[in-house]
Formats: C-alpha cells, sequence, structure tokens
C-alpha cells in the first residue's frame, strides 16, 4: 500500500501572557473554561503517583486472589474481567481519544459541553452493542455459560466502566482531579475485597464489590464535571462522534480488545485451571505495559497541543524522539526482568500452585520491546498528527493476526500457545508501524528533532 507523505498543520491557536490557550481573535466563543497547562514533568509526576498506587493495589490483590479463591476460582474471574474490558472497549468505540483532542484544544464552556454531550449520547447508543456482546460471550464461553452471573456481572462492569471520564481530566490537563478519582477507586475497592471475600466461592463477591466501586467514582467524576462546566451546551451530532471514532476504534481498541480477548479465547479450549494460570502471568505483563499509560495520559495532550501551533512543532517532534528512546529502554529492561524473574517472582506472588505460569510469562515478556515501540508509534506520533486511517490500518492487520494465530495455538498447545500468539501478534504490529514510518517520512524528522 503506498501512502502520501505528510503535509499536516493544523490549525494554529493564540497564546496569551498568563498561559492560556484561546481561539484565533474574531473567532466567536462563549465563556471560556481557563486551562493552565501543567508542565509536562509535573503532570508525569502526579499521574505516576497515581499508577504507584494502583502498583500497590494490585499488589495486594492480586496475590491475595490467588491464594484465597485458587487457580479454578481466579480462572472464572479473570475470564469475567476479560470479558468485561471487551465489552468496555465496545462501548467506548474510540470516543475517549477524540474527546481529549477536541477538548484539549478549546477553552469555550459551550464548545467544551458540546463534546462532552456528545460523548455520553454516544456511548448511550453503543451499549447497547456491548450489552449483546456480554451476552454472546457468556453464552458461547463453556466456563462462562456454565455460571451465567459471572457474564452478567461482567457485563454491567464494562458498560459502567466505558462512561468514566478520564479523558476530560486528561484533556483539561486536571491530572491531579483525575488521580484522586483513581486513588478512591483503589481504596473503596480494596476496602469490600478484604472485608467480603474469605474463600474459594467468593469469586462473585470480587466482581460485585468492583461493580459497586466503578458506579460510586464514576457519579462522583460527573459531579465534578457537570459543576465545572456548567450546563450549557453546544450542538456536536453523535452520529458524527461515532463516524470520526471509528478509525481510532479499529486503531487503539483493537489492541486492547486482542489483549482481552486472549483470556476469554482460551476458555473455548481448556479448563478453569488452565485458564488461570495463563490469567495470573498475563496480569503481569498487563501491569508492565501498564506503566507506560501514565507517560501517555501525558504525552498524547502534549503532543497534540504543541503540534497546535507552528512555534511548537518542533518541539513536538523531539518529544517524540525521547519517548522512543525511553520507550526503548524500558521495552528492553522489561523483556530481560521477565525472562530472569519469572522463576523467582511468580511463586511469591501467587504461590506454588501457580509455578504453570513461569513459562508463559517468560515468553509473553518477549512481547514488550515490540509493544513499547508500538506504544510510541500510535499515540505520540500518528494519532496527534490525525493519521487515523493509517493507525486503523496498521492495528487492524496485527489484531487479526494475533487472533487467528491464537486460534491456532490454542486449540494445540493451550496457553503456552496463546502466549506465542501474542508476541507474533506485536512483531507483526510492529513491523507494520516501522513501514508506515518510513514511508510517510517521519522517522527522519523524529531522528532530526
Amino acid at each position: 500500500m503506498r501512502v502520501k507523505p505528510l503535509d499536516y498543520h493544523p490549525r494554529p491557536l493564540h497564546k496569551v501572557s498568563d498561559g492560556e490557550t484561546v481561539p484565533p481573535s474574531g473567532s466567536k466563543v462563549g465563556p471560556q473554561c481557563s486551562v493552565r497547562p501543567t508542565s509536562t514533568r509535573k503532570a508525569l509526576l502526579v499521574v505516576y503517583i497515581g499508577h504507584f498506587t494502583r502498583y500497590l493495589y494490585l499488589l495486594i490483590l492480586i496475590p491475595f486472589y490467588a491464594r484465597v479463591l485458587g487457580a479454578a476460582e481466579y480462572g472464572k474471574v479473570l475470564a469475567a474481567m476479560s470479558l468485561f474490558t471487551v465489552v468496555w472497549m465496545v462501548v467506548e468505540y474510540g470516543f475517549p481519544p477524540i474527546g481529549m483532542r477536541d477538548v484539549a484544544s478549546t477553552t469555550d464552556k459551550g464548545t467544551i459541553g458540546a463534546h462532552f454531550r456528545a460523548q455520553i449520547k454516544a456511548r448511550l447508543l453503543t451499549a447497547a452493542i456491548g450489552i449483546a456482546v456480554g451476552a454472546i460471550g457468556t453464552a458461547c464461553s463453556p466456563l462462562l455459560n456454565a455460571e451465567p452471573a459471572y457474564g452478567v456481572i461482567a457485563t454491567a462492569i464494562g458498560v459502567v466502566s466505558a462512561f468514566n471520564l478520564a479523558w476530560y481530566f486528561q484533556a483539561t490537563h486536571r491530572f491531579r482531579t483525575s488521580t484522586l478519582l483513581n486513588i478512591a477507586f483503589f481504596a473503596i475497592n480494596l476496602v469490600l475485597i478484604l472485608s467480603l471475600v474469605h474463600d474459594a466461592g467468593d469469586g462473585l463477591t470480587v466482581l460485585l464489590s468492583l461493580l459497586v466501586t466503578s458506579v460510586i467514582v464514576t457519579l462522583i467524576a460527573y459531579v465534578i464535571v457537570v459543576l465545572r462546566i456548567g450546563t450549557q451546551t453546544g450542538r456536536f451530532p453523535s452520529a458524527d462522534l461515532i463516524r470520526e471514532s471509528s478509525p481510532l476504534f479499529l486503531a487503539n481498541g483493537m489492541p486492547v480488545l486482542m489483549t482481552s480477548a486472549s483470556t476469554y479465547l482460551l476458555t473455548l479450549f481448556v479448563s478453569a485451571d488452565q485458564v488461570g494460570f495463563f490469567a495470573a502471568a498475563e496480569r503481569l505483563a498487563a501491569l508492565v505495559l501498564g506503566f507506560m499509560a501514565p507517560a501517555g495520559q501525558v504525552l498524547v495532550a502534549t503532543v497534540a497541543v504543541r503540534l497546535s501551533s507552528r512555534e511548537g512543532e518542533t518541539q513536538a517532534y523531539t518529544l517524540m524522539r525521547k519517548s522512543f528512546v525511553f520507550m526503548a529502554y524500558f521495552g528492553v529492561a522489561a523483556c530481560l526482568g521477565a525472562l530472569m524473574l519469572s522463576p523467582y517472582l511468580i511463586p511469591v506472588i501467587f504461590g506454588r500452585g501457580f509455578d504453570s505460569s513461569i513459562p508463559i510469562m517468560q515468553i509473553l515478556g518477549l512481547m514488550f520491546p515490540f509493544a513499547a515501540f508500538s506504544q510510541v508509534v500510535r499515540s505520540y506520533v500518528l494519532f496527534p498528527l490525525h493519521q487515523d486511517k493509517l493507525l486503523a490500518i496498521s492495528t487492524m492487520a496485527g489484531a487479526m493476526f494475533s487472533v487467528l494465530a491464537i486460534l491456532l495455538l490454542a486449540a494445540a498447545f493451550g496457553a503456552l500457545g496463546v502466549a506465542v500468539a501474542r508476541v507474533l501478534g506485536e512483531i507483526v504490529t510492529a513491523t507494520i508501524l516501522l513501514v508506515i514510518l518510513v514511508r510517510q517520512k517521519l522517522f527522519g524528522r523524529i531522528l532530526r528533532s
């Protein structure tokens, strides 16, 4: 496929002396929603504090689940969590990146309100599809079909999670508010789990606690946002948002769907305890990959804002280059850590009953360098440059290859086959993205910045 070189010049925004960004003079705007951009370093510090809290929360709960629930029950819980993440991604349908990009480029309350209302209305439309996906997923999985309550609760969690407002707080650089909400979620859920989960029959209690916590924190976030932007809204049709988000859903949602679906697809072929062994290793791999997420919360909006003016364009490409360097070191270090430390960490975290997770984790570790590279290209380069179609093409190709490989290898090799398929999928995706960078003449531009 031959693509044209980039020629993207976003509409410039003028800066004023106090640091706020406003539309060019002469444009008709309503009341302003003042946003003082946080420095990149300060913003990264805030979100990584929140991420450290998340790690602490998971480092308490993951060993707790493994030891209290056991491999079979933990496998059911993780299969349900896999399904709820799939439902979540279907209902979100790529809306958050569009909302973040649009809200980050304006301070007008009416415009922000219009985008906010369109985001909610669009989710209400896709929620029906998400519920259908949850119902079909529950019916098709022997593991979930045997106890459908797991699938029902998982579907409800996925729908509620899709209405979260992290995209708004990131777009308006209110990282502290977002971090505090996350910490509140961790604290509430941790108290519920440790108080109510006592033995191997409490898997449903785990899911119910997660659902209750999600509802509470989501409602708090909506109160905060509505009090800030008021009820004034402009017009922005939700149908336009759905159409605009489709390439982003294929580009950003499909990798998450592929990752989440790997545990679910495994339930079609193996027993609950085998699902538990794979899912335990996959949870650790997700923790490692999740370390890249806080940087994305800051850098996506930062790169987009800098690209919105010719003066900041060079800074944006410099930030892309630094992101490549950092993620390269991170990916290699994470890979070596998974290969060398898994035999020691997994028995400590999960107990001796999860020794079968060690080779699975070592295989999954091979994907870390490729996943880190893909994260930079997708989120910090192509997305801020509005190359949504290229994102969709590259990610769809990698996702389709991964799903096909999972179906073929899981039937023959079980959990180890799924791990190999995940690695092959990341290699294919990273290769396609590298080709796009070279053919778009972006790779050289980033290296020269």
